[in-house]
């Protein structure tokens, strides 16, 4: 993932200060035109665990990520059914895919080179009344230096069951932050907040 990110070491402190201040851009890979979530009503989405992939050591960055995407699911799209994690591996269970749900969500947790296939969601949700699945995936990397960068990633991409398990959305985000000890907490939490909901936004 970070081989083609590219890290940006500041070597003046002063010129990396703006850093405090950074936006980040939310990039459109991929959006099928056929995909409107305002139009489709009471659509069925699943969200899969988060792929965290992070050297932040349990500053809750994913969960921030996570929380705030599904707000801003909630908010723009009120009519939409969403399964958070929980519920949609209670759902696969309900229908007899609870084994392979599990065995599924271990690979694509654990696995950054893995890419979810279109055919394993197909049989995991295909009779489960789901038309989309979600999966997020964050990765951090700090860089140690005269100056420290925190590296980030940050993806969503959605599948529609009903077309096949086809990709018609994915949006990401990367860069490189300067960090200083007294805001690298608060500053990449609400760098994942602003990425989490601009995705939202850009559906």
């Amino acid at each position: 993932m970070f081989k083609k990110l590219v890290v940006l070491i500041c070597l003046i402190p002063l010129a990396c200060a703006s850093f405090s201040q950074y936006q980040p851009q939310v990039v459109v890979k991929t959006r099928r035109q056929t995909f409107d979530l305002a139009q489709v009503g009471k659509a069925k989405i699943a969200i899969l665990p988060l792929r965290d992939f992070s050297d932040h050591f349990g500053y809750g960055y994913s969960a921030t990520a996570m929380d705030a995407f599904i707000e801003a699911l909630r908010q723009k799209f009120p009519e939409l059914k969403l399964a958070e994690p929980r519920a949609t591996a209670k759902l696969a269970k309900s229908v007899g895919k609870g084994e392979d749900y599990k065995l599924f969500v271990n690979k694509c947790t654990t696995d950054n080179k893995y890419c979810v296939e279109q055919d394993r969601l197909l049989k995991i949700f295909k009779d489960s009344g789901v038309n989309y699945v979600v999966n997020l995936t964050i990765g951090t990397l700090n860089v140690p230096g005269p100056v420290s960068i925190m590296v980030y990633y940050l993806s969503a991409v959605i599948y529609d069951i009903d077309l096949g398990g086809e990709v018609v959305y994915h949006a990401f985000s990367q860069g490189e932050i300067y960090l200083t000890e007294e805001d690298t907490h608060q500053l990449l939490i609400r760098v994942m907040q602003e990425i989490s909901r601009e995705m939202v936004a850009k559906m």
